[in-house]
């Protein structure tokens, strides 16, 4: 009978174990595939986005952004965490809420919060009425704690905006505006990582997947904000920039960063930020040092200028002009 027993009870021991190991590899496969339905989105986002032809776009949302933040927000570490929560999703909105008012330093004003569902595929609305703001923020991201913040960050951003009588000539330039101010505030990392969600629903015998999206700068954009931002206040955010757009947005910021300048023994020249398009201090270059670093006063940014010297040039031409000649010397000794 014990023997029985025995094998009854290693039966069940190995049936538990095999549900465990099978529930684990389940959650491991769902979570790959959700990832990589994310990139999926993100890489379709992004199709057909060149950051080179559309930079004059984002350089005008970087001066407004430069003009309507003050340096010590600009040059504020950024956030990349956001904080847990503990107690209600409304409570917890009036906490993002806090935060963004300290980010955006900015006077408390009188907001009411409202976390329900609500036609229109906004994510959330904050509109001004009798002395007071209200803030709704769709019921289906209640329980997600980075698309809160995002959301809110953006909102604060309409505040932020209307309080100083700023708008664009279009609805769609307008809410890329204020997507650039929250990443600009230190809420890019944030919103890049909150940016795509997969989420599931089981109808009947069918898994029905849908995907969804915040915010409206295209992501390569949205990235370019964070690190303008990360340049500023001297943070280095390059890991919160997600893989799929990250070594294009790095190159095209060192291309914009380093500027070749063609100089003489001595000149000085008048420079101008690639952010910002302020006039620099004039800057006197000698050959003697191959870089000069330049701090943008007015939006803070470091600009660099690489000087290609003539003595440089010149050396380059002897060596390809001795190279030939020694081709040229080869090829003759190699003639009958």
């Amino acid at each position: 009978m014990d023997t029985v027993i025995g094998y009854v009870g290693a039966i069940l021991a190995w049936v538990l174990l095999s549900t465990i190991v099978s529930w684990i590899r389940n959650a491991a496969a769902r979570k790959d595939a959700l990832e990589t339905a994310e990139r999926a989105l993100w890489i379709k986002a992004d199709s057909g986005y060149d950051l080179s032809s559309n930079w004059p776009e984002l350089q005008e949302l970087f001066q407004i952004a430069s003009r309507v933040l003050s340096p010590e927000v600009l040059h504020t570490p950024p956030l990349t965490i956001v904080p847990p929560q503990t107690g209600r999703a409304t409570d917890y909105v009036k906490h993002c809420v806090q935060l963004a008012l300290e980010r955006y330093k900015e006077p408390p004003p009188k907001i009411a919060v409202r976390i329900a569902p609500f036609e229109g595929t906004h994510a959330g609305r904050v509109r001004f009425e009798r002395g007071c703001w209200f803030m709704d923020l769709q019921q289906v991201f209640a329980y997600d704690n980075e698309q809160l913040a995002s959301i809110v960050a953006h909102e604060m951003a309409h505040v932020v905006l209307q309080r100083r009588g700023i708008t664009l000539h279009s609805v769609l330039r307008n809410e890329e505006l204020t997507d650039f101010i929250a990443a600009a505030a230190g809420f890019g990392s944030i919103m890049l990582a909150a940016n795509y969600r997969i989420t599931h629903k089981v109808r009947g015998e069918y898994l029905e997947s849908k995907g969804i999206r915040l915010g409206y700068l295209r992501p390569s954009a949205l990235a370019m904000a964070t690190l303008l931002q990360g340049e500023i206040s001297g943070t280095d955010v390059r890991a919160t920039i997600p893989p799929e757009c990250r070594h294009n947005v790095l190159r095209f910021l060192a291309k914009l960063r380093t500027r070749p300048l063609k100089a003489a023994r001595t000149v000085a020249v008048a420079l101008a930020c690639y952010g910002c398009q302020s006039s620099l201090p004039v800057a006197e270059v000698t050959t003697l040092r191959r870089r000069a670093r330049i701090k943008c006063s007015a939006c803070g940014l470091p600009n660099e200028f690489r000087v290609a010297s003539n003595r440089t040039r010149w050396t380059l031409v002897l060596l390809a002009v001795s190279a030939i000649l020694i081709l040229i010397l080869v090829l003759l000794r190699s003639l009958p």
